[in-house]
């Protein structure tokens, strides 16, 4: 029917209707991910049928496909989102409550941060591997999605990071299942991204740089305030990553070797002048600047200077050493500790438009994995028993040349069907099917 062929009220209500119904199921079909060729064919059903039926009746046509639709979709979410959980379940040794809690807390932050809830069970399955307790695992995740955000990191590189810094910083032999482990994480990953706004470096340069002295610096119970700010004033100057972390692991641990000792012998100091007691290293600020003085007091040149730090940390790391300034590292120190709270960073992120749209995408969505778990055990007994039944068929002789004969029958008719009578009615409707890949 076309606009054109209206000729009363009557026939113009069913026209829309017509196309109300047939653009409706389209709609919503091609919304639950449904190929443009499907959609396509079940909006001409639901045209077709809706001229022989009541208005309420192709309503509720319209509206059973897109539900049965819908609920395959859920349940495909839902069964998803279910494996998920019992993978995490399975790698931490929890289950019951405590594992449906995360499975809460996941979707919760699916819709806060706006991202699919297979990633946040995937970040929660990287922190089970890594030995993290189930009571932890959804703080940090939080803190691991806040630096993927600020720093533009992948969830899983974002998790490792902070795992893999926080363990090599640590100086109290955290337990990851403490709570103190969670407040830990929340401390490194303030100062990685405080750092990383305080100087032209990014998140990234910072870990390398603390993958190289974080083991000597937690061994030596240093300064890790001042060592970020250290980390910061380099960064400035264009000593980063690795580069930084080799010079100020050699600068701090210097004392060790018989070179720098004679070096510091030269200028009227020995290795426990750069100790505050036997447990705990100067800062490296502090470090830098008895050095600097006693040097200064001798009356050194900047070129004896450089030779100095050549023999006490090695001729490759002197030049970067030289570049440690001490003045401009404490007002980094400041920038750093002014920065905002991860908590409120994450609060101006996450209230964004275009955040709060994905988020309210991933809320519909999670909404639908929940609608579609009370069919699971339906699904997962119905599975089971096609499973057995398959079993039993497969050890009877002869089973599989009867349901390969069977099969070809049936895709005969299948083929046949669709082009002496589905194909001539579509094109007659106006659908145009260019290949067989459509279908």
């Amino acid at each position: 029917m076309t606009q054109g062929s209206v000729k009363d009220t009557t026939g113009y209500v069913n026209y829309v209707y017509n196309i109300s119904a047939r653009g409706t199921t389209q709609v919503a079909s091609q919304l639950l991910g449904m190929s443009g060729i499907a959609s396509t064919i079940l909006g001409q059903l639901a045209f077709k049928t809706s001229s022989y039926l009541s208005e309420t009746e192709g309503a509720l046509l319209s509206m059973g496909v897109v539900a049965t639709t819908g609920l395959a979709k859920a349940t495909q979410q839902a069964m998803e989102f279910d494996q998920a959980l019992s993978t995490i379940s399975a790698i931490s040794g929890k289950s019951g409550s405590s594992i449906d809690e995360l499975g809460e807390q996941a979707m919760d932050m699916s819709s806060k941060f706006g991202v699919a809830v297979n990633e946040m069970t995937k970040g929660l399955e990287s922190l089970a591997r890594a030995g993290v307790s189930a009571n932890n695992m959804s703080a940090i995740l939080e803190q691991a999605m806040g630096l993927s955000k600020l720093e533009g990191l992948s969830l899983d590189t974002a998790i490792n990071d902070l795992i893999s810094t926080t363990n090599l910083l640590d100086t109290k032999g955290l337990d990851l299942e403490s709570p103190e482990y969670a407040e830990a994480v929340a401390y490194q990953n303030q100062k990685i991204t405080a750092t990383s706004e305080a100087a032209p470096i990014n998140a990234q340069d910072i870990i390398h740089t603390l993958e190289h002295i974080g083991g000597y610096a937690s061994s030596t119970n240093l300064d890790q305030d001042d060592l970020y700010a250290v980390i910061a004033q380099l960064g400035s100057k264009g000593t980063k990553s690795e580069m930084a972390g080799t010079s100020l692991r050699a600068f701090i641990s210097a004392g060790q070797k018989d070179t720098a000792q004679r070096a510091l012998k030269r200028i009227g100091l020995n290795v426990k002048d750069l100790w505050k007691d036997d447990e705990t290293i100067m800062s490296i600020t502090d470090m830098k600047d008895v050095l600097d003085e006693a040097m200064e007091a001798k009356g050194y040149t900047k070129q004896e200077k450089l030779e100095f730090y050549s023999d006490f940390a090695g001729y490759k790391q002197a030049n970067q050493i030289m570049k440690i300034d001490t003045t401009s590292a404490r007002e980094f120190k400041e920038k750093i500790d002014r920065s905002w709270d991860m908590s409120k960073k994450i609060q101006t992120v996450i209230g964004t438009a275009e955040t709060n749209v994905q988020g309210m995408v991933q809320a519909g969505l999670n909404f639908l994995t929940k609608v579609g778990k009370p069919l699971l055990p339906i699904v997962s007994t119905v599975a089971w028993v096609t499973k057995n039944v398959i079993g039993l068929i497969d050890k009877i002789p002869g089973s599989h040349l009867l349901v390969t004969s069977g099969m070809i029958l049936v895709g005969i008719k299948a083929i046949s069907t669709i082009f002496n009578k589905i194909v001539p009615q579509l094109t007659q409707s106006g659908v145009k099917i260019s290949s067989m890949s459509e279908l």
